[in-house]
């Protein structure tokens, strides 16, 4: 699993005189509604002017993410779903007769049995 940070700041920006919008709320917004939470938030200050500038607020925004499946796991699932999808001599055959009918599969076969395999294991994350 890895993780992924994001730092966005809000701000405060002025519109008409003395009135104040806060920009850059519609990006926090949207990180959070696709999955990713608030890990820390903080004020900056403001800066000193006339009139003194309003504080920013910081958002650190973080998500967890799934490795993809590595190659040997795909093929793993790829070669279960070919043992249930194929018609055997027999109710339960061994390891070794499926290994070796999934080694004799024309590559065509056997890429669409992997990619439903990637597709299942993304899927059940």
């Amino acid at each position: 699993m890895t993780e992924s940070f994001k730092i966005v700041p809000v701000m405060y920006e002025r519109t008409l005189g003395s009135v104040y919008n806060l920009k850059n709320m519609d990006t926090l917004e949207t990180l959070l509604s696709d999955g990713w939470h608030v890990a820390r938030a903080d004020a900056l200050p403001g800066g000193a002017g006339d009139p003194a500038l309003p504080p920013t607020l910081v958002y650190i925004l973080t998500r967890d993410r799934m490795s993809a499946p590595d190659n040997d796991a795909v093929e793993r699932a790829a070669a279960a779903m070919f043992r249930l999808d194929t018609n055997w001599a027999s109710d339960d055959p061994t390891d070794a007769e499926v290994a070796d009918w999934w080694d004799k599969q024309p590559d065509a076969v056997r890429d669409g049995y992997l990619r439903r395999a990637r597709a299942a294991l993304e899927a059940a994350r």
